[in-house]
């Protein structure tokens, strides 16, 4: 539940009956979901209840929605609806697909194209290849690796946190 928000723009609704597909919250029109269209006033200005399925705007083969009205909201809606409705009467079902990235069409479900839409590569440094070649020494990379990243901490940062560190000690031949 904490991560719906993040997989919504991933869902599309392909809607048949229109029984099954929300009208306010799903992805089945090509503007995305109608509330995020036009915000929390849409089901006040249209009637239209915040739970209702695609099926219950639809009356004799056509869109129940107020067309004397010039609200903008009213407007956008109207805009944004497929020219033909569904047919509530029809024996399929509304289908919900997967897209594996918000610029590609639904297709087979891959966890690594969605893990690389939601973190994509960070772009690649210039010393990459001096710190993680094959033949390293795992301890010397990572300290190299620190040092590049500037998270190494040294006596500067500890003094620069206010901490209190002893003087080096220098010896003198």
């Amino acid at each position: 539940m904490e991560l719906r928000e993040q997989a919504r723009p991933f869902i599309q609704c392909h809607v048949n009956s229109g029984s099954a597909a929300s009208f306010w919250h799903d992805d089945w029109t090509q503007n995305g979901p109608l509330l995020r269209l036009v915000g929390s006033i849409g089901p006040m200005v249209t009637g239209i209840p915040l739970d209702a399925a695609v099926s219950h705007v639809v009356r004799n083969g056509h869109w129940h929605i107020s067309t004397r009205s010039r609200h903008p909201v009213l407007r956008a809606i109207r805009d944004a609806l497929p020219l033909h409705p569904p047919n509530p009467n029809s024996a399929d079902e509304d289908y919900y697909m997967w897209r594996n990235s918000l610029n590609t069409p639904p297709s087979v479900f891959s966890a690594a194209k969605i893990h690389l839409s939601l973190y994509p590569n960070p772009p690649s440094v210039i010393w990459r290849k001096v710190v993680w070649f094959k033949k390293r020494i795992p301890r010397h990379a990572f300290i190299t690796w620190l040092v590049m990243k500037e998270r190494m901490v040294t006596r500067d940062r500890l003094l620069s946190w206010g901490l209190d560190v002893s003087q080096p000690v220098f010896f003198v031949v």
